[in-house]
């Protein structure tokens, strides 16, 4: 419910070239996020993964703009 409420008012709130910096876990659902992202007209890029210092968990950096 959290990323459907976030996206769903995202187009109107984001300036014309604004984007939004999201981290994401590996272990997260990431096709719904990204679905959501796509089904409220906005693009998903993947800017970056990291790992956690001591190599056990894995995060995405995601660019998320106005389509």
């Amino acid at each position: 419910a959290f990323i459907e409420g976030l996206f769903s008012g995202t187009p109107t709130r984001l300036k014309t070239n604004g984007r939004l910096l999201i981290v994401m876990s590996v272990w997260s659902d990431l096709q719904h996020f990204e679905e959501t992202a796509k089904s409220n007209g906005l693009l998903v890029n993947l800017a970056a993964t990291r790992n956690s210092e001591d190599r056990e968990r894995t995060y995405n950096l995601y660019e998320v703009r106005v389509a």
